[in-house]
């Protein structure tokens, strides 16, 4: 079974890099997603 979680990374100050394994069909999938900070406090 993937692991929920793979790792995130500071995308310099405007946003954040995530990662995890995401199951699509019969294999599980590398997924990559930048996220604004703003997303999180809506200030921005």
């Amino acid at each position: 079974m993937p692991s929920e979680y793979l790792g995130m990374e500071v995308e310099g100050s405007h946003a954040i890099g995530v990662a995890w394994d995401q199951m699509q069909g019969r294999f599980p999938d590398d997924v990559y997603r930048v996220i604004p900070l703003s997303a999180f406090n809506g200030h921005r």
